[in-house]
């Protein structure tokens, strides 16, 4: 259980005795046990879909500092797009993080081997990327998540022991799960939204505009225009005088 969590619970819980004794000695309606409930279950909801919160457990995704340096991941690979993103991460002598799925890693095993030849960062981002997959039974998940490991240590030679929770969702079995296979969680702090159908340029000119030191960025890499976005992100990093490095150095991974 994350250190959030167990001071949110002593915060609900006190907060709860509080009510229970204003209520034994002064009576009041039901409208102060609604707002705790209420309270209650916003910030739960807020702990799924918000990883940089911790609440359930902890999740890399804020970096404090005040170096000029960013850090560019991307989800969903490997695919025929990742050749793309390769080129333009070796023209501009940059690495980057890739948290690959397990059933793309078995239907795209050259193109796996070239991120990994390549030097960039390796990432789980589970075996089926399943819209179920943070419903799924301890098990189960489990199980899905050792057969993404399996097939990158088997293909790399090697595993980083990191995990990117699909969609971004943690839930107290997902703690679990990532407890018990030792994995760390790796978020990010800046989402590019590039999954939403819009202009590029808009989209562009979003990441651009609240890139800041220790910015870690989103991508995807099996998106037909993410190199071109990539490429003009560099131009400006460069520019900007901003050092694209490894997300590992970034969060001072060993």
């Amino acid at each position: 259980m994350s250190v959030s969590i167990r001071f949110m619970r002593w915060v609900f819980l006190t907060a709860a005795l509080f009510l229970l004794a204003a209520d034994y000695l002064f009576g009041l309606s039901w409208l102060p046990y609604a707002i705790l409930i209420f309270l209650i279950l916003f910030y739960l909801l807020m702990g799924i879909f918000r990883m940089d919160m911790n609440v359930f457990m902890p999740v890399f995704t804020k970096v404090n500092t005040d170096r000029k340096e960013i850090a560019i991941t991307f989800d969903d690979g490997p695919h025929p797009n990742t050749l793309k993103v390769l080129e333009v991460l070796e023209k501009f002598q940059v690495k980057a993080g890739f948290f690959c799925i397990g059933n793309r890693i078995q239907k795209h095993q050259e193109i796996f081997k070239k991120i990994a030849q390549a030097g960039h960062t390796i990432g789980n981002h589970s075996y089926s990327h399943d819209y179920m997959l943070p419903f799924f039974s301890e098990k189960k998940l489990v199980a899905d998540i050792l057969q993404a490991e399996s097939l990158i240590t088997g293909l790399a030679g090697y595993s980083n022991k990191i995990f990117r929770p699909p969609f971004g969702v943690t839930n107290p079995t997902v703690a679990r799960v990532v407890a018990r296979t030792g994995l760390l969680a790796i978020g990010w702090n800046l989402r590019s939204f590039d999954t939403i159908a819009g202009k590029r340029e808009k989209l562009i000119g979003r990441i651009l505009r609240k890139i800041k030191p220790g910015t870690v960025l989103l991508l995807h890499d099996d998106r037909e225009g993410t190199a071109e976005i990539l490429e003009t992100i560099l131009l400006y990093c460069k520019k900007a005088g901003f050092a694209v490095v490894d997300i590992k150095s970034i969060y001072n991974l060993k």
